[in-house]
């Protein structure tokens, strides 16, 4: 079974099970954080994304554009449209590669990045309303509960892009996102800017909330 971009088993959910009965394990990622769980892995703190380990290892004469789509969307997806500090040169010219395999760029920008339906602006806008500034405003965050994603009919997708929507705040140095994933469970996002490592703070939270 080969799996990528999960930094821990933790993050494959459901398809561990999957993962525990596997004869053969591989998993292919990019965070530092990544503690080798699969028989054989292949990890890159260094890179800008998965997709970006992923194409180191392919064959760039056999990409066809439905491949390149995919990998190119993973880029923009994980560097903030290349704006986050993972995005290196080397991101750039793998990203400037799958263009030149035909690829319509800003559609692919606006569709899988900017574009969001009616609901998702709806919770979107419920979020940054209810926000909370503290630590002299370099940190920032908001919580959305099952109830609140009932009302709006929407679930844990629909949420994607609020922890850095929340990141953007003029001042802010720390963007963190809750929302609860099931009866006293809680899934949380942090972003940050500039030099500060959320990968440090991640642990307390978790330990915190056992």
């Amino acid at each position: 079974m080969h799996q990528l971009d999960a930094s821990d088993r933790e993050r494959l959910g459901a398809y561990d099970a999957i993962f525990s009965r596997a004869k053969k394990t591989f998993c292919i990622d990019h965070h530092i954080t990544n503690p080798g769980f699969a028989q054989e892995n292949h990890v890159v703190p260094g890179a800008s994304s998965a997709c970006e380990v992923l194409f180191g290892l392919l064959d760039e004469t056999k990409i066809g554009r439905e491949t390149a789509e995919c990998l190119y969307t993973g880029i923009v997806h994980d560097t903030g449209v290349f704006k986050h500090n993972n995005t290196t040169g080397k991101t750039m010219a793998i990203a400037g590669r799958l263009l030149d395999k035909g690829l319509d760029g800003e559609k692919i920008i606006d569709d899988s990045f900017f574009k969001k339906t009616y609901v998702q602006n709806q919770i979107l806008g419920r979020a940054l309303l209810e926000s909370i500034l503290f630590m002299d405003g370099k940190c920032i965050f908001t919580v959305v509960k099952a109830r609140d994603m009932e009302f709006y009919g929407v679930d844990s997708k629909d949420l994607d892009g609020i922890v850095d929507q929340l990141r953007v705040t003029d001042g802010v140095e720390c963007a963190i996102f809750i929302y609860e994933s099931g009866v006293q469970q809680y899934k949380v996002s942090l972003r940050a800017n500039g030099d500060l490592n959320v990968a440090k703070v991640a642990p307390i939270l978790a330990a915190a909330a056992m």
